[in-house]
């Protein structure tokens, strides 16, 4: 094997890494995690009885995969904070605590990424993030 040979053979592995890589952040909207998940921890060091959903409601909306597939935020007059899932016919929700419904306010009137994470034997949401990017499109 000559010396061309094997340069080549070094670079393919790291031009392969950076095609991946400059990737990895595509339009979320058009990802896996953007069309929307639920998913269970699985990770014994942390909390196993949480389970994490996430996406952006355009791309919840804008995929052709999953017709069951929707998310929404609501608040009631009571001022009750609730979320709900649904994936691919299994539905996750929880009732967040007081303290995040101006966060919860927020997140009804944003097409960015949500990422939530609630108690499955108490049905309580923990923690709710929301963020907006130029990767993230809006409903229109």
């Amino acid at each position: 094997m000559n010396r061309k040979s094997k340069l080549a053979l070094l670079a393919a592995p790291v031009l392969c890494w950076f095609a991946l890589a400059a990737n990895a952040g595509a339009d979320m909207t058009r990802s896996e995690a953007g069309v929307g998940s639920c998913f269970p921890e699985t990770d014994p060091t942390w909390d196993l009885n949480i389970t994490y959903c996430m996406g952006t409601m355009a791309g919840i909306r804008n995929q052709t995969r999953d017709a069951t597939r929707f998310a929404y935020f609501a608040i009631g007059s009571s001022g009750v904070a609730n979320f709900t899932m649904v994936v691919k016919g299994v539905g996750y929700s929880c009732t967040a605590p007081s303290s995040l419904n101006d966060l919860w306010r927020t997140a009804m009137t944003t097409n960015g990424w949500f990422h939530l994470g609630f108690d499955r034997t108490t049905g309580v949401c923990k923690f709710l993030t929301i963020s907006g990017g130029s990767n993230q499109k809006s409903a229109l």
